[in-house]
């Protein structure tokens, strides 16, 4: 009996890291954000439309329609390299100055992810001044040669890092002017 337990401790710790590693990706989160010299209010007038991305540099255009409607507004976002990324709101709070969308056509030569929800909001830092925060949680894209877990998690995380902080570049650029 003791033999027995023995041997199914060991095959149950060797199996461990492969039953792990089955499990398949974990979803990342990120979140990047900054502070702008204006209140609130004018923070998300110019952040707070789901359909107007202008504040974001690397876009060229941003097209869709049911305005900032949850679970009826979508957009399309183009961007400079001529990556388009098409999106639809699922919460929408203008009082709390927030909303969340999902990326649901994306390109993930742009960015290795999917199934990816962010959060646009808008939050008071001190006075007369505004912190916009923008979130992402998102998987990491799965292709065969991705090579180790951590590099392909890192990989993905840093895209999406890059192009939330040039997106916030864009709007602190904007907001000085």
């Amino acid at each position: 009996m003791g033999r027995l337990v023995i041997a199914v401790a060991a095959a149950l710790a060797m199996a461990t890291p492969v039953l792990a590693q089955g499990c398949g990706p974990t979803r990342l989160k990120v979140t990047e954000s900054v502070t702008l010299d204006m209140p609130p209010a004018k923070a998300w007038a110019i952040v707070g439309h789901f359909q107007d991305m202008s504040w974001d540099k690397a876009t060229v255009a941003t097209s869709g329609n049911g305005g900032d409607v949850p679970e009826t507004a979508v957009r399309t976002v183009r961007l400079k390299d001529g990556t388009a990324f098409g999106e639809s709101l699922y919460k929408y709070n203008a009082e709390a100055m927030s909303y969340s969308y999902h990326i649901d056509k994306i390109d993930v030569a742009r960015l290795p992810v999917q199934n990816v929800s962010a959060t646009i909001e808008v939050v008071p830092d001190g006075d007369a001044k505004s912190k916009v925060v923008w979130r992402a949680a998102f998987y990491r894209y799965l292709t065969p040669d991705e090579g180790a877990p951590d590099a392909a998690d890192n990989r993905a995380k840093q895209a999406v890092i890059d192009y939330l902080k040039a997106g916030l570049a864009g709007l602190k650029a904007d907001a000085r002017s």
